[in-house]
């Protein structure tokens, strides 16, 4: 089996210590599709003493579960608040990586291999461009249901 119905068989038991009412939200299909799919030879179990954060799981999981939850379970205010979080944490993130990245010998190399700065400084600039993650996240997820409900 692959990495894939790993991810299912930890979600599906993670799955089960949900509450009840935030189940419920989760589409039945969708759940059925997760009971299908996942590995049954690949045992996982969900430790009661631990948080869901504290969990040994797969960052797959982790973020399939919180896709899940931001699907389905949130209402508009808590699903505006997490994408707020989100955007921050994803500031916070590139702010972390600027403060980290040195480029002074970047361009220095550049000028006196190719002697095109332009150039490069157009490639970093897509770099710091990219996809942010959550947005990855989404795109993830909905390939996942996607390919859960055969579309």
């Amino acid at each position: 089996m692959n990495n894939y119905s790993n991810v299912l068989t930890e979600t599906s038991e993670v799955l089960k210590y949900f509450d009840k009412s935030i189940l419920e939200k989760i589409p039945q299909k969708l759940r059925d599709k997760i009971q299908e799919n996942q590995n049954r030879a690949y045992h996982f179990q969900y430790d009661k003493s631990k948080t869901l954060v504290e969990q040994k799981i797969m960052q797959e999981t982790k973020d399939l579960i919180s896709a899940i939850y931001l699907m389905y379970c949130c209402d508009g205010e808590e699903r505006k608040q997490l994408m707020d979080i989100c955007k921050e944490n994803e500031r916070k993130k590139l702010e972390e990586l600027n403060q980290n990245y040195d480029d002074s010998g970047l361009f220095k190399n550049i000028e006196e291999n190719t002697g095109n700065v332009e150039n490069i400084a157009n490639n970093k600039i897509a770099v710091i461009g990219e996809e942010k993650w959550y947005q990855k996240l989404y795109t993830k997820i909905k390939s996942f249901v996607n390919r859960i409900f055969g579309k």
